[in-house]
């Protein structure tokens, strides 16, 4: 018995650790998945962008330099610095044409992403973080990228390599604080739900795939939907649908098969009966009462400047409750 083995066993009776007590903390922290990690030593000039990710993607810089734009805001950024893209966020970088970028990244989705990369210590106004532990990172990628199959074994390994770096990324935060400001299981399902949602509702979208890329059953999903909201995922959708199409009417003279392609409806009959129910006339007729209306405002504001009594008509209820 070698002499470590022998000191194990002498304190035998000491090794011992209640975790029982952070399970419920746990229970409410929804898990992360793991969408795709690389490793890059960039080229001179190197960029990608500008483009949109639906997933948080967070690039660790182990050496060399470059730049990251993020909106209006520019970054430079060199080593032992990490940077972090958001869903739904344009962004363009590039590396130094004489030092190049030497990183590796990582995509991922969750219910509690945005929670812990608030945690963290990220904001979208300030997506660049100091951090030293670089390399322990790229060593946990680098088994990650080893899997090639997806057994149910290397399933729950990739899923320890995004725990791994998410506890390199905490551990080297100046932003600690309890899991308990980790907003509850529930509300973090529907939160990502309806964001996800409201970024893909011109796409064909189907609640069982929603479901499962969070991780839930169809089921589960419609209930929590139903308690926050106060009705399903496929009615929330329709509502997004049809508030983008009512605003396009309104607002531009593009066709109504243009606007119904643009709500996420291949077929622009089925998008005029869903319009008409919501709203009581069919899309065409929304546009010309709304039309008219405004119409009647200005030759009412013009007569009233001549002295008229003439009273300004009611927008139609289909276009008020939209405006």
């Amino acid at each position: 018995m070698s002499k470590q083995l022998e000191r194990y066993a002498k304190e035998s009776d000491k090794l011992f650790k209640d975790f029982a007590s952070i399970h419920r903390t746990l229970e409410e922290l929804p898990p992360l998945y793991l969408d795709y990690c690389g490793i890059e030593e960039c080229s001179p000039g190197h960029s990608f962008g500008p483009y949109i990710r639906d997933e948080y993607v967070l690039h660790i810089v182990l050496d060399g330099k470059g730049v990251f734009r993020n909106g209006k805001d520019c970054f430079e950024i060199g080593a032992d610095n990490m940077f972090l893209i958001y869903p739904g966020e344009e962004t363009f970088y590039k590396a130094d044409e004489l030092d190049p970028w030497y990183y590796c990244w990582i995509g991922f989705h969750g219910a509690s992403a945005g929670q812990l990369m608030e945690n963290i210590g990220f904001t979208k106004c300030n997506p660049v973080l100091p951090f030293a532990e670089g390399n322990a990172v790229l060593e946990t990628l680098h088994k990650a990228m080893q899997i090639e199959t997806d057994i149910l074994t290397e399933v729950f390994f990739r899923r320890a390599c995004i725990n791994k770096v998410m506890a390199l990324l905490l551990n080297g935060s100046a932003h600690h604080r309890v899991l308990g400001s980790v907003p509850s299981q529930e509300f973090s399902y529907t939160a990502y739900a309806a964001r996800y949602l409201q970024r893909h509702f011109a796409e064909r979208v189907r609640v069982d795939k929603l479901a499962e890329k969070i991780g839930i059953s169809r089921s589960y999903l419609v209930r929590l939907f139903r308690e926050h909201f106060g009705i399903s995922p496929q009615e929330y959708l329709i509502q997004l649908r049809m508030t983008h199409a009512s605003g396009c009417l309104l607002l531009t003279d593009d066709s109504i098969r243009s606007i119904a392609l643009e709500s996420g409806y291949q077929d622009p009959l089925a998008f005029s009966r869903y319009f008409k129910q919501r709203f009581g006339v069919s899309p065409r007729m929304y546009r010309e009462q709304y039309r008219q209306t405004v119409e009647d405002r200005v030759r009412s504001d013009t007569s009233h400047q001549d002295g008229s009594s003439e009273q300004v008509p009611q927008i139609p209820a289909a276009a008020e409750e939209e405006l």
